[in-house]
């Protein structure tokens, strides 16, 4: 009887999240760092959350077709001072534009708040692309 309990339970929540995607705008993360770039690998941890936890967005696989792309590159340039040089690039994947790059420097300290900066210029990107898309359709 509790495991007929459990495996229904498991089943309504897997259904429930899926039906919460319906609302939200899929986006496929991309990042890529090196090996022992720990800044770049939190960075990557820390943004991937950040859209998990969007009640806009939620991740899905490069290979899904998606609405939204973001590239996420992050290259050590002092190792010293644990600080990295982050390239970003927004995409409207299915269509095969880009929206937007950016570039950014990034120390050990301030991941948290580079990963919502990112997250919040991608909406600025994924708001004003919509809006014109639906512009267009007028």
């Amino acid at each position: 009887m509790k495991k007929t309990l459990l495996a229904l339970t498991f089943a309504l929540g897997t259904v429930a999240a899926h039906a919460a995607d319906k609302d939200r705008i899929p986006v496929a993360f991309d990042c890529t760092h090196a090996n022992d770039d720990f800044v770049g690998i939190r960075l990557c941890t820390a943004l991937r959350d950040r859209i998990a936890k969007s009640p806009r967005y939620y991740e899905v696989s490069e290979n899904d077709a998606t609405h939204f792309g973001i590239h996420l590159v992050s290259l050590s340039v002092s190792e010293a001072l644990s600080a990295q040089a982050v390239s970003v690039t927004v995409t409207a994947k299915t269509l095969h534009f880009y929206l937007d790059t950016q570039a950014y420097t990034t120390g050990s300290d301030k991941v948290a708040t580079q990963a919502d900066a990112i997250l919040a210029a991608m909406d600025d990107d994924v708001t004003e692309f919509t809006k014109a898309w639906n512009d267009d359709k007028k």
